[in-house]
């Protein structure tokens, strides 16, 4: 959970790319501590939500949502299927004007509504066959409930890519702690009301939602009216780059997630779940030092 759908990921292309763009050393600063800042809320808000899911649900709830996360996290790598680093990467270089601006913002969004809505059905409609797989129809109907997710997620990934590859490293680094934190607020709001556990999973796709609508003002102010031709042409460029660059993030979530993924196939949600927080105290060691 520390990782929180690819953020640690985001967070080191912060650096570089303020490392490559930015010659001001208190702007370096600024936008290093801010970013710090917000790996901390990362870290903190997933250690809880997992002693909170543990506390109030048990072993095995937990279980059932880690192995959830684990399939939507992967999921999420080829919802996206790296057009995010193509948006980070034009809009980064600079010298675009305020109509290409447009342009490169509106195609990466198009392009990842496109990849996040097919992803999303083919999820939604795998979840019986995952749950099979791992002989719990809890993870299926989880699975079913956090499908959705993954299109406003694509949008949310390529929304915070923009305000990335434009160098508002305060704006990157408020919205990219804002997941976990909703994701926190979501799981208390569920044990407040007396949510059975089995609903748990549906705070990754509400997570998701909320985030989107806080994102559209700000993404509104970059959208403009763009000539369909030069649209199409980012939309060849994003794809072309995003599909070459996205096994790298499919990779590094799948080496984070495939203890969980096996450990669901071979033994029960309660084995998964204690495994799973452990398994979270060692990755949150190993990314403090990222």
């Amino acid at each position: 959970m520390f990782r929180a759908i690819g953020t640690c990921q985001g967070q080191s292309d912060t650096v570089l790319n303020k490392l490559d763009g930015d010659a001001n050393s208190g702007a370096l600063r600024d936008g290093i501590i801010w970013n710090f800042g917000s790996l901390l809320i990362l870290a903190s808000t997933g250690l809880v939500l997992q002693v909170v899911i543990g506390a109030a649900y048990g072993a095995a709830d937990l279980g059932v949502f880690n192995q959830v996360f684990a399939w939507y996290i992967t999921a999420s790598q080829l919802a996206v299927l790296g057009v995010h680093f193509s948006v980070l990467k034009h809009l980064s270089a600079g010298g675009l004007s305020q109509t290409e601006l447009g342009c490169v913002c509106t195609a990466g969004l198009l392009l990842a509504a496109l990849f996040g809505a097919v992803v999303a059905v083919a999820l939604y409609f795998s979840a019986g066959a995952i749950g099979a797989m791992v002989d719990s129809s809890p993870v299926a109907h989880g699975v079913a409930i956090a499908a959705p997710g993954l299109f406003f997620f694509s949008l949310n990934k390529v929304a915070i890519a923009i305000l990335n590859g434009q160098k508002r490293m305060r704006a990157f680094a408020i919205w990219q702690a804002m997941r976990p934190v909703l994701l926190l607020t979501g799981a208390v709001l569920l044990v407040v009301t007396d949510v059975a556990g089995i609903w748990l999973a549906g705070i990754l796709t509400a997570a998701e939602i909320v985030l989107f609508v806080l994102l559209l003002p700000v993404i509104a102010t970059i959208l403009r009216a763009s000539p369909w031709s030069s649209v199409w042409q980012w939309l060849r460029r994003h794809g072309r780059f995003g599909t070459r660059s996205a096994p790298s993030g499919l990779l590094s979530e799948l080496n984070t997630r495939v203890d969980v993924l096996v450990l669901g196939v071979f033994t029960s949600d309660t084995v998964v779940g204690l495994y799973s927080f452990a398994a979270m105290l060692a990755e949150g060691v190993a990314q403090t030092l990222i």
